[in-house]
């Protein structure tokens, strides 16, 4: 045989169970790292909701807003805010009348008299001017 055989040399670990030590290879890994490492998330207070859900799934995910979404996201809250100020002020209601019953309406009413004129003709006997110039 040739020089360097293998004939008193033991068997390499990872050779005899290779799952068994991809296996302990991935926990060293873990533990080197150190648990779970989330991605940092920018602007958390203008993400939406549907936005920060993502994580669930996958939480090493960069999740960002780009530029113009975040522009929208940010004159929306200031237009919002704008408008909360701009209503800040309380309109005063009129105090509510109380309900009138029909009594109350009957002995409200005026008594208007029909006819104010007095009638000449029939006191003095003789027509006025203008009843003279209405008859012609």
């Amino acid at each position: 045989m040739a020089p360097g055989s293998k004939i008193n040399r033991p068997k390499i670990e990872k050779l005899k169970n290779p799952r068994k030590f991809k296996r302990q290879m991935k926990a060293q890994r873990k533990r080197q790292l150190g648990g779970l490492r989330m991605a940092e998330v920018q602007d958390k207070e203008i993400m939406p909701v549907s936005h920060l859900l993502k994580r669930r799934t996958s939480p090493k995910a960069n999740i960002t807003l780009s530029g113009k979404k975040k522009r929208k996201i940010l004159n929306q809250l200031r237009r919002m805010q704008k408008d909360k100020e701009g209503m800040d002020f309380e309109i005063q209601k009129p105090p509510p009348q109380p309900r009138q019953t029909k009594l109350d309406v009957e002995m409200n009413t005026v008594h208007i008299p029909q006819d104010t004129r007095q009638d000449t003709t029939q006191d003095t006997g003789q027509d006025s001017e203008q009843d003279v110039d209405m008859k012609e």
